[in-house]
């Protein structure tokens, strides 16, 4: 039953509207593309699993811009999630490496074979796979932050460490210079470290880390890569009704808004309510300090919906609802408007555009000054005699 309720959310616009909340419509989707760009199915790959898509913008020594995606061989039947990649410590085949997908002159995106493969295990800390790629462009070099998996623990589960790698030319397998994991023991605070999204600063400390930590997005900074100082938590989960409710993990790096504010992208999971599964969130961070959250959604900017990101025949699944986005690019002579991309149901790649607001986000920003955050007025499920509240209701009753 689930899975038909959010494939009725598609004709609800794909963004949620939360009573007199101040903050939902400075951040609006304006399209989405009505099939993945990137898919098996869709002759755009050979293989079966495509996902967490890391944005490759072009630069003087690597002038052709793309897609780094994760990608995987697991056999597939539509309707039925492969789960590929959820057994590494109990002998299961096709560890994840990472294709690049060059941008055609029509805006398509290059067929993936296995000559597109730039970067794959190289050690017994990658072992098992690599996995969830996310780039920055700074200064001519390309920093990949990414998770290495290598050898299982004694409880049967792998060994994952957010690692680093960067290139000048990330389209070229040799090119890639290892770096090791970030943190220099495997967990920093208790926990293993994921999804790491690198921001460059002017002013020091010239680094900042956004990163994956027991279900929150934590900030670390640093001056030389290498000496990472802790800051605490920029965004955490918020329990039901939210889609982040239960995991917050970053997306692609921020996006600098035309008013100096960075535009946060970030993943969202809820395992309760009416939006199960991961969908795409969004926060406004101060350009000032970015550990600063500006304005913040209450609802879903993309959720599972259709059967390529919820899983349903007639297309492929590996996991079932699943909108994971981690790669997106500013859109030419399009001010605060950016293209984005996404995993989906861990099978397929998908696009849409993103827009800001940013006369009605500094209204927001004003208001907030003077009579404080008035983001989460009404952190609720909605009215009951809303289309989207007669499907919560009658999703929790079954």
């Amino acid at each position: 039953m689930r899975n038909q309720l959010q494939f009725a959310f598609l004709g609800l616009a794909g963004v949620f509207m939360c009573g007199n909340s101040s903050s939902e419509n400075i951040v609006q989707l304006e399209s989405l593309k009505p099939r993945p760009i990137i898919s098996y199915l869709d002759g755009t790959s050979d293989f079966m699993q495509n996902f967490n898509p890391a944005y490759i913008p072009p630069s003087p020594s690597s002038p052709i811009s793309g897609l780094l995606v994760r990608v995987q061989n697991c056999t597939a039947i539509p309707g039925t999630c492969a789960y590929c990649g959820f057994e590494q410590c109990k002998g299961e085949p096709s560890p994840s490496v990472f294709a690049f997908s060059a941008r055609q002159s029509d805006g398509s995106f290059g067929h993936l074979t296995a000559e597109s493969i730039v970067f794959r295990g190289a050690s017994a800390a990658e072992s098992l796979s690599v996995e969830d790629p996310r780039v920055t462009l700074y200064n001519g070099t390309y920093y990949m932050t990414y998770t290495a998996v290598g050898d299982c623990q004694s409880d049967d589960t792998p060994d994952d460490r957010l690692s680093m790698a960067t290139s000048i030319d990330p389209t070229n397998s040799s090119a890639w210079i290892r770096h090791g994991p970030i943190w220099p023991s495997p967990d920093k605070t208790g926990f293993r470290t994921r999804a790491g999204i690198l921001i460059p600063r002017e002013t020091g400390p010239h680094y900042m880390l956004f990163y994956n930590e027991s279900w929150n997005i934590y900030a670390a900074v640093s001056d030389d890569l290498q000496n990472w100082q802790v800051k605490g938590v920029v965004l955490g989960p918020r329990g039901i009704p939210y889609a982040d409710g239960w995991l917050t993990e970053p997306g692609p790096p921020p996006l600098r808004l035309s008013n100096g504010d960075y535009l946060l992208l970030y993943n969202g999971c809820s395992v309760s309510g009416y939006l199960e599964g991961y969908s795409m969130m969004w926060a406004v961070l101060s350009g000032d300090d970015p550990t600063k959250v500006v304005a913040r959604s209450d609802w879903a900017l993309l959720w599972p919906n259709v059967t390529w990101d919820t899983g349903l025949t007639p297309d492929l699944c590996n996991a079932p609802n699943v909108v994971f986005v981690e790669g997106a690019m500013q859109l030419a002579n399009e001010t605060d408007h950016f293209e984005v991309f996404f995993g989906a149901s861990d099978t397929v790649v998908g696009s849409a555009i993103v827009a800001v607001d940013v006369k009605l986000l500094e209204m927001k920003k004003r208001a907030s000054a003077v009579h404080g955050d008035l983001s989460h007025e009404n952190p609720s499920v909605p009215p009951m005699s809303s289309p989207i509240g007669k499907l919560a209701a009658k999703q929790k009753n079954n």
